[in-house]
């Protein structure tokens, strides 16, 4: 029984085994013939070596050879040979009219439309392709900047901006030590919102930030005010002096809940690192270097979805400048993430914003001037570095102090920091975040 199901199978299986043979026989024969297919099956610069990773698509049904991923600014493409593969060949094959040969050279630098066709092998078809060899045009790794034309508020000393709902908020102090407040929606044209009631003292707008669905800023006596919509303020109740005020940290899984994170001064009045809840949880002692005041900040999320914040340069509770980058994911500790080799980055005012997954830092001031230079850092604050020439942002000409800076996927948008009553806006983006993508 077992034999003759076997013998049947094999049976079965030759038997379709001949009919595709059949079949496939049936369709490549023609009336005249063996049929040679003249078409491409591989187009490419194999032989160079920094070169050979770039794809080039062939599309039969529109006749056309191309590379999708184009090849890097300032490719040198003036002497290359193309690696060939057909179907078939008689081995006339052209491009733009003259015979091409195995490895001969050829200048690509116009992109193309380079003419190429072939004939099969019993010479009675032929396919003609536009070959395009697309490179970028632009350095993809410089940076472009310009001025916008906006009219941003004419603050006077230190700003605040918050972008909340996609809209944006700039916060200053007036003379009168009141809170001025002005909203855009495309960050171009400004206008002044509703006074604030509510708040005293002097207000330290650095510490203005959001916590669940209010807003909190402290004043430099220590006291601390909420507002759900920055017209009615309230002065929350506390045992403690708030010394400075870093945002809100968001709760993990099993761990923690949301927490508003900042610096507070105990009974003692010795300053300690906390988060607020609904009170404040004291966490370790801030250390005598540790910025109080005057420093740049970001907050980001790792990989795994967890909140932490960054902080460098700026001042110490004694005056001196910062010389260390800290960060924190729970506000209770922070750890000292670097220690600041170069002077150039002994600084109050600057600026720090994450842009395609790398953190950077802008302008500041110290005893010898303001500065606009751009730093960078590839690892999260460890290590920073003067970036190159050609990421500068060149169209900031001027120094930048307490400049305000927006990101999103393909662009930074610099608010204030320069001096004057006429504030500027400037826009920029490296040229890579532009190109479409693929």
């Amino acid at each position: 029984m077992n034999y003759l199901l076997t013998t049947t199978k094999r049976f079965a299986i030759l038997l379709i085994a001949c009919i595709l043979l059949c079949f496939y026989t049936a369709c490549n024969k023609s009336s005249d013939g063996e049929y040679n297919p003249a078409e491409l099956s591989h187009f490419g610069f194999d032989s160079f070596p920094k070169l050979k990773d770039y794809k080039f698509l062939i599309d039969n049904f529109g006749h056309r050879i191309y590379n999708p991923d184009s090849l890097p600014f300032g490719s040198d493409v003036d002497s290359l040979f193309p690696t060939i593969k057909t179907l078939s060949s008689n081995d006339k094959i052209t491009i733009d009219g003259q015979a091409w040969k195995d490895k001969e050279r050829r200048d690509w630098t116009s992109g193309g439309p380079f003419e190429l066709i072939n004939h099969s092998e019993n010479g009675k078809h032929k396919m003609t392709y536009q070959v395009y060899v697309n490179r970028h045009q632009v350095d993809p790794d410089s940076m472009r900047s310009y001025p916008v034309n906006a009219t941003y508020p004419a603050y006077e000393g230190t700003q605040k901006l918050l972008v909340i709902d996609n809209y944006l908020h700039c916060f200053y102090t007036n003379s009168d030590k009141s809170l001025a407040h002005y909203q855009s929606n495309d960050g171009l044209t400004w206008s002044a919102a509703a006074a604030a009631g509510g708040l005293n003292g002097d207000l330290l707008i650095e510490s203005l930030c959001a916590f669940q669905d209010s807003f909190y800023m402290a004043n430099q006596e220590g006291e601390m005010f909420a507002t759900a919509d920055f017209i009615t303020w309230n002065k929350t109740a506390g045992a403690y002096k708030v010394k400075a005020l870093h945002g809100e940290l968001k709760g993990r899984k099993h761990l923690s809940n949301n927490a508003l994170i900042g610096i507070i001064a105990d009974e003692n009045g010795e300053l300690h690192f906390a988060r607020y809840e609904n009170a404040w949880t004291l966490g370790d002692a801030v250390p005598a270097d540790f910025p109080m005041s005057a420093y740049a900040s970001v907050q980001s999320t790792t990989v795994t979805d967890v909140d932490f914040i960054v902080i460098t340069t700026g001042l110490t509770k004694d005056g001196s400048y910062a010389q260390s980058t800290w960060s924190t994911m729970d506000g209770l500790y922070w750890a000292r993430i670097s220690n600041t080799a170069s002077n150039d980055l002994l600084l109050q005012g600057a600026s720090m914003f994450y842009y395609d997954g790398d953190l950077y830092l802008i302008g500041g001031k110290n005893e010898k001037g303001s500065y606009h230079d751009l730093y960078i850092s590839e690892n999260h604050g460890i290590n920073w570095k003067l970036a190159e020439s050609k990421v500068q942002l060149k169209a900031i000409e001027e120094g930048l102090v307490n400049a305000q800076i927006v990101t999103d996927e393909k662009y930074i948008r610099v608010f204030g920091g320069n001096e004057g009553s006429n504030k500027k806006v400037w826009q920029a983006h490296l040229n890579r975040m532009l190109f479409e993508k693929k």
